[in-house]
């Protein structure tokens, strides 16, 4: 093989690892964006339910501050599987309407599980 054809044959190698690098690369970034909207809305929901459940919001203890978590996120769970199955649910084994938001399923679910868990100890 001449140095010219090793010279090209290299070139297309690298190119082509390239290529493959950046469409690896896109999917990734496209899987961790995809995921980010539920993750900030199921967070958000974490950081609300930690500050109306701590002192000086609530002089909850530590067990009953747990069973709101727990049923809580066990609701969220249900609720995002629910639009895009990928687990086997809690307890909700319904399907949601077309179009659904995880976003506004995460906040209708979190909502129904910390408040009222809330009234009823205050």
């Amino acid at each position: 093989m001449s140095t010219e054809a090793q010279f090209h044959s290299s070139r297309c190698s690298k190119i082509k690892r390239g290529f493959a690098l950046s469409l690896l690369t896109m999917l990734i970034f496209v899987t961790i964006v995809s995921s980010t909207a539920r993750a900030d809305a199921v967070t958000r929901w974490n950081e609300i339910a930690t500050t109306v459940t701590t002192p000086p919001a609530a002089n909850i203890p530590p067990p009953y501050q747990s069973r709101i978590f727990a049923m809580t996120h066990a609701a969220i769970h249900d609720a995002l599987n629910a639009i895009d199955r990928r687990s086997k649910p809690y307890a909700l084994s319904s399907r949601p309407d077309p179009g659904a938001s995880p976003e506004a399923a995460v906040a209708t679910v979190a909502y129904g599980r910390v408040w009222p868990g809330l009234s009823r100890r205050m």
